[in-house]
């Protein structure tokens, strides 16, 4: 490919070798539209594909939030009610999505196989440019917002969007930084929420709807980006043939806005529950717009610079909030991906009458170090550690490269400006030594005028005022309507659920590019691991190119220990690391693993008995990445932290207490559904109740109570922390795991660190739990969480290929179309593991009563759907692919490790995968009337608002 060679349309721009990738960079442009083109030629089989627009708000209706999902409700071509769900159950692919940005909305694909990466890019690509919502308005009734209306003709607002913002837009995360960005860019495009705020979701008009996709989704607006080993000629043949030919060239300035800073102040309210103590509920932010998408290298500098000072608790920015009591946790990062990057510093669960002495600590400590310096060994060991995570990158990175693309192209730049961060870790490494960095701080903070201020407060009747709001504006709109309008808009609802419950025609169907079993590989292929026996331990080897990375994994096994000693043992895996050893301070031990550990992390991790799901092993888990030259020392640097850990500092540990309860709290809000499901399936499986007694509600009553009672909680703790250090980590009971490096040389180093101990006095753990099987979990959430578990071992039940495929076909089929569909929530499943233990889940979703019912009618649905002959080889399709996902290294490795612990291995996934391949008629019709009679027998979890539990036959979880 020559420059300025033409290629289908398309003229060659630029070639050029990015050797970071290992990459040839190609940068076309569409002559005829003003399309512009990037494909990274990489030897890579995950083939990429992505068309991304800039997307510019003007309001907070969420116009370019539902375009995203309208589009891709059908197509000229493609005339199905709903071809994503239709690529979801028939595709091999690993990456499908679409995601709105604050700027821009982008659709990424990607897929192994060649067919299937062909045939998506084609849906999408009609999807995009030729979306049927322009014609069908009940496509955005669905997606966006409609009326709803009960048995008494009382309206009500319902959309996919509409719930999901609830939702979203429920987190003080998500508030807060909503109302910095009004505070921040007042003339920019960011004052809007792009994603949509409910109360404003409801002003969008269709028209207005239509008109922003005529305005935006033209191919002068549109960024292809492709990466990997794909057929090139074939992709641009068909932009150019199908699509791009058929537009012109328009001039088009889509302006995001630069925003003058200015300095500003704000107050806004955050809901907590209505009988939750308002107490050291608030937040302090700080923040100011530091620099624009052209400067790389000080964005880098300023992640370097945030950990430095609020990474740690031992970080002196941080430290210095948190020692005078200001605040329970804070925080400082670098808000960038948009065309003016802004620097924010946060002090969470405060109180509001700190906020003045919380901003003069944060003024004079800066102050203090940008006079007397900053640690120069904190600095490179921030940087190393950064640096660290762009060598080792996630996958899908295909994927991950088409946004980086879109942080510089969006705005003129050139596409190519983040792929070499190499050479800014660089200049930046030896900028150290200089006062670039106090200079640096000076900049953002002591000499910026143009800095904000947001105070966010708890309140306990938020929840009610703001669905008071929307009551009296539905009161409002439906007092003008006459009879005819109202009955017009009953009529409307009317039509929408009839098209929503029928069923697309064959022929429709039909226009769905599909792939056959016959496309697919016959077998996927699994990391090797080769186990390495000493007299001591067990090393477990996976020999493959890691590009100079070392993985490593200690499994040390506490099967022996206590179902009530699982939340300790969590939280003592928080404090490792973060307090100080015999040797080091606090300080020094996280400078070292910041400096030498690319990552370090400590974690309980339960192993089922696929057999026997009353029973499971427990590991202790340390998790290690490094460079190969740092190994030998990070295994003594881990061995002094796991072995020599002196936990006898109340001071810190409360501090630590106190952010992981906030953390898990916050986490029970955003991703209720994963708490419920822990909560359900815990009644069935031995590891699941570790799970959930680890890191999930348990826990945090756990903290609840450890917090409310800490001198005398502490020091039985204490206590109990020396014996379990004292006992647990010799090399009895230690199997390790290694990628990257010679395993005989691990074990030599791993044996002289962990010398031998005393082994697990029992082979596996029995854990049962004692809560209640109906729960409700309360959160200040405007949505629901509907979470729903059944054994089907009791009732004949037993793990097999087949039940993947009813997996696919019970999630796609049957609750995609009742629950999220029908029912307006954001997200739905349900799955089976290895034990056996079936779940269903809803996520945001605004009838979780309904949900439940819908879960106990599934096995009727998969006898009518066998019964009907319904197509099961495309949900087998689509399934395939979860058995052979595309992995990182690191995440591969782990699967191995995962398969030699609980004895699974390549060749029982290659019976599962037959045993999917040949699923029938008859096994759809035999697994429908077990799911029947083990639903009948379930545990049931529901987590939202309050009012969702009113005179509801619930044991209630109190979180707060």
């Amino acid at each position: 490919m020559k420059i300025d060679g033409y290629l289908h349309g398309f003229r060659v721009k630029r070639v050029e070798e990015i050797s970071e990738l290992k990459a040839v960079y190609h940068e076309l442009e569409h002559e005829k539209s003003g399309a512009g083109l990037v494909w990274l030629d990489r030897p890579e089989q995950n083939k990429t594909f992505s068309v991304a627009f800039k997307t510019i708000p003007e309001d907070d209706t969420g116009v370019f939030h539902i375009l995203e999902h309208a589009v891709l409700g059908g197509s000229e071509k493609y005339a199905v009610k709903e071809p994503f769900a239709e690529l979801l159950k028939s595709s091999v692919n690993t990456f499908l999505n679409a995601m709105t940005f604050n700027d821009k909305t982008m659709y990424p694909l990607a897929s192994r196989n060649e067919a299937d990466f062909l045939n998506l890019m084609d849906v999408y690509l009609d999807a995009v440019f030729q979306p049927r919502v322009l014609e069908d308005p009940n496509i955005f009734y669905q997606e966006g917002w409609h009326y709803s209306f009960d048995e008494k003709e009382e309206p009500s607002y319902s959309g996919v969007v509409f719930n999901e913002m609830k939702g979203s837009n429920s987190s003080l995360d998500r508030k807060a930084q909503i109302e910095l960005d009004k505070l921040l860019f007042p003339d920019s495009c960011y004052y809007h929420n792009s994603g949509g705020d409910p109360e404003h979701i409801v002003d969008l008009t269709y028209e207005d709807f239509k008109k922003a996709h005529a305005d935006y989704y033209h191919p002068a607006n549109a960024r292809f980006f492709l990466d990997g080993e794909l057929p090139l000629e074939r992709v641009l043949e068909k932009l150019d043939r199908d699509y791009l030919s058929q537009y012109e060239k328009e001039e088009q300035n889509f302006d995001v806005g630069y925003q003058t800073p200015r300095a500003g102040q704000a107050q806004h309210y955050y809901e907590i529950a209505s009988d939750e103590d308002p107490a050291d509920k608030s937040r302090f932010s700080l923040a100011g717009i530091v620099c624009t998408w052209e400067d790389v290298e000080k964005q880098y500098a300023i992640k370097i610079l945030s950990d430095t000072l609020a990474g740690s608790n031992e970080a002196p920015l941080k430290k210095a909030i948190l020692d005078k009591g200001l605040a329970q946790n804070f925080e400082m990062y670098l808000a960038d991906g948009i065309a003016q990057p802004w620097v924010g510093l946060e002090a969470h669960n405060t109180a509001e009458e700190k906020f003045a002495e919380i901003k003069e600590t944060i003024f004079s400590t800066v102050a203090d170090l940008v006079d007397n310096g900053i640690n120069k060994a904190d600095l490179l060991a921030s940087l190393n550690k950064l640096y660290f995570r762009e060598l080792d990158p996630s996958e899908p990175r295909g994927v991950y490269l088409s946004i980086a693309a879109m942080d510089s192209w969006l705005y003129g730049g050139d596409p190519a400006l983040y792929f070499t961060p190499s050479q800014h870790f660089e200049a930046l490494k030896e900028k150290i030594a200089s006062n670039y960095f106090e200079n640096l701080l000076r900049e953002l903070l002591l000499e910026n005028e143009a800095l904000v201020e947001l105070h966010s407060l708890p309140s306990q009747t938020y929840g009610a005022e703001r669905d008071a709001r929307e009551a009296a504006r539905l009161a409002q709109e439906s007092k003008l309507w006459s009879t005819g309008e109202k009955a017009a808009l009953i009529e409307v609802e009317a039509k929408l659920e009839e098209w929503q419950q029928s069923s697309d025609s064959p022929e429709a169907l039909a226009t769905l590019p599909c792939l056959t079993l016959e496309d697919l590989k016959e077998e996927p292929e699994y990391l090797e691991t080769k186990l390495i026996e000493t007299d001591k331990l067990r090393v477990l080897s996976h020999p493959s190119p890691t590009e100079g990375i070392v993985y490593v994994k200690l499994y040390f096994d506490i099967s022996d220990a206590e179902y009530k000693d699982l939340p300790r043992i969590n939280f003592l895996s928080e404090l490792m690391g973060r307090l100080g050893t015999s040797k080091r301070d606090a300080e020094e031990i996280q400078r070292e693993v910041k400096t030498h550990i690319g990552g370090l992390s400590f974690s309980l991790m339960p192993v089922p008995d696929y057999d026997n799901s009353a029973r499971c092993k427990l590991y202790y888990v340390v998790t290690c990445s490094v460079l190969e030259n740092e190994l030998s020392y990070s295994i003594d640097l881990i061995r002094e932290i796991v072995k020599e850990t002196v936990f006898d500092d109340a001071y810190r540990a409360n501090a630590y207490l106190l952010q992981i309860r906030e953390v898990l709290r916050q986490a029970a809000n955003s991703s209720a559904h994963a708490f419920g499901i822990m909560r359900v399936k815990g009644h069935y499986s031995a590891a699941s109740a570790a799970a959930e007694a680890a890191s999930g509600f348990s826990s945090i009553l756990w903290l609840k109570n450890f917090i409310s009672d800490f001198n005398a909680e502490w020091g039985q703790f204490l206590s109990w922390a020396e014996d379990f250090q004292q006992q647990n980590f010799g090399s009895e009971r230690l199997t390790a795991s290694i990628s990257g490096y010679p395993a005989e040389d691990l074990a030599a180093l791993l044996a002289a660190a962990f010398p031998e101990g005393t082994a697990a006095t029992r082979e596996y753990a029995e854990y049962a739990v004692s809560y209640p099987l109906r729960e409700g979990a309360i959160i200040p959430s405007a949505v629901s969480y509907a979470c729903l578990s059944c054994d089907t071992r009791p009732v004949g039940g037993s793990y097999s290929g087949e039940w993947l495929a009813v997996n696919k076909i019970l999630t796609m089929e049957y609750l995609w179309n009742k629950i999220r569909v029908q029912g307006g929530a954001y997200g739905c499943g349900f799955s089976i593991d290895k034990t056996a233990n079936c779940f269903f889940y809803s996520y945001r979703d605004p009838q979780p009563w309904t949900s439940l019912t819908t879960y106990q009618e599934s096995a009727k649905f998969l006898q009518d759907f066998a019964q009907s002959d319904g197509d099961v080889e495309r949900f087998i399709i689509g399934t395939v692919a979860d058995l052979d996902p595309h992995l990182s290294h690191k995440r591969q490795v782990d699967t191995a490790d995962v398969w030699y612990l609980t004895g699974y291995s390549a060749e029982k996934t290659l019976e599962t995968r037959r045993e999917l391949m040949s699923t029938g008629t008859e096994d759809l019709l035999n697994l429908s009337q077990v799911l029947a009679q083990a639903v009948e027998d379930n545990a049931i979890c529901i987590v939202g608002p309050a009012d969702v539990f009113s005179d509801k036959d619930l044991s209630i979880i109190d979180i707060s």
